[in-house]
Formats: structure tokens, C-alpha cells, sequence
């Protein structure tokens, strides 16, 4: 897969994390994080309010790389996902990836003259450098996007793969590959009136077929 469109996918993993509610931050944060070790935790990061940005109406993304609503509401109903940001340490590397695009908000993504692709943002950057530093956060970003529908397992179908990372605990998430796009289809009405519309119209050119072989026999 090239380089832009992982990061695009990985986006996906940062960003909806923004919107979800945490608790008060005037409790002293535990120091201890499965994510960092005790060192490198140097604040609680929910006391920077971290915005939400409105993803689902971002077209810069071709289809099947955008955010929608079905996406937005996995990720918001994951009880997993919620126990995972109750750690500290979690949060503060969500915190400083979305600090990297920190005053380039609205920022147009420059055009690569031979190649036609769009430039990783700061933000992407920070992401990519992030996963390959920590692996417990590769795999955190991984298990995020099979639960959002992005990816999937082999090994088990589609539908069954969030209910099956919610029960199980370890870290063995078999082999994963990009979830099919599923591209909106007219209504079966719709297709119904057109089927009807392509028999009659052959119905029509069989009728003048073979009013022309009578003519001619004629």
C-alpha cells in the first residue's frame, strides 16, 4: 500500500478519538500507562482541550479513505476503546500527535508536480513516527480500525470481528487486510424500474426485428 494512503488510513485512528468525553481533570492522574513509562508521562493532556474537527465533511479524501457516520458511531460505542483511553499515557501520545498540527489548521495540501499526491500533514507524520517508536501503539491503531470496519481479519467475517475483539483480551489479531467498500446502491425500486425499462425496450427492437423479416418476406 503506498505511504499516503496509510497514512490516511492511520488518520483515521487519531482523529476519532477527539470527540469522546472524558472525565474531570482536577484527579490526580495514576503514574503508571501501558502506552509510556512512568518518565515520559509529563502531564494529564486532557488539561488542553483537544478539538473534534468535523471529518465527516472532509473531501479531501478519495472514497474509502473519508470517515463517515458508521465508522464515527463503532468507534463511539466501543466500550473497548473507552477503557483504553482511561490510560494516561495513551492520551498524552493522542494529545501530542494532534498538537503537530497546531496552526496549519485549514491547511491545503500541496500537489507533488510528478507523482499528483497529496503531502502527509503534520499530523499523519506525527502519527507514523508514533506507531513505529511504540508497538503497544500499533497495535492499539490496528484494533481501532478493524473495530471501525476499516480492516479486517481473515479469519473471521466482517461482521463479527467487533463483537469478537471486544470479548477477547490478548494481542493476537491474525493477519489484516482492507475491509471491502461498501458503495451505495440505488433502491430496489429504482432497479426494479429499470429492469422493467430494459425488457420493454427489447421487447420493442424484437417486435420491429421481426416486422422488418416480415416485410421483406412479403
Amino acid at each position: 500500500m503506498p505511504d499516503s494512503q496509510i497514512c490516511d488510513v492511520g488518520k483515521v485512528s487519531c482523529q476519532p478519538c477527539h470527540g469522546i468525553k472524558e472525565p474531570s481533570t482536577n484527579k490526580e492522574v495514576p503514574r503508571k500507562s501501558n502506552y509510556l513509562s512512568a518518565e515520559l508521562l509529563t502531564r494529564d493532556p486532557l488539561e488542553n482541550r483537544i478539538r473534534r474537527r468535523d471529518m465527516l465533511e472532509d473531501d479531501d479524501h478519495e472514497e474509502g479513505w473519508r470517515i463517515n457516520r458508521d465508522m464515527m458511531d463503532k468507534v463511539d460505542n466501543s466500550s473497548w476503546l473507552r477503557n483504553e483511553l482511561s490510560d494516561g499515557g495513551l492520551r498524552q501520545i493522542i494529545a501530542e500527535i494532534d498538537a503537530a498540527d497546531d496552526g496549519v489548521e485549514q491547511r491545503k495540501h500541496k500537489k507533488r508536480p510528478k507523482l499528483g499526491v497529496a503531502e502527509p500533514t503534520p499530523c499523519e507524520i506525527a502519527l507514523l513516527r508514533a506507531k513505529l517508536k511504540n508497538k503497544k501503539l500499533e497495535h492499539f491503531i490496528d484494533k481501532l480500525l478493524v473495530i471501525a470496519g476499516v480492516l479486517s481479519e481473515d479469519v473471521q467475517p466482517l461482521n463479527d470481528i467487533t463483537q469478537l475483539l471486544i470479548e477477547k483480551d490478548d494481542d493476537n489479531l491474525g493477519t489484516l487486510t482492507l475491509a471491502p467498500i461498501i458503495k451505495k446502491r440505488r433502491n430496489d425500486e429504482d432497479l426494479c424500474d429499470s429492469e422493467v425499462a430494459a425488457n420493454s425496450s427489447q421487447d420493442e427492437e424484437s417486435n420491429t426485428s421481426n416486422s422488418n423479416a416480415s416485410l421483406e418476406d412479403f
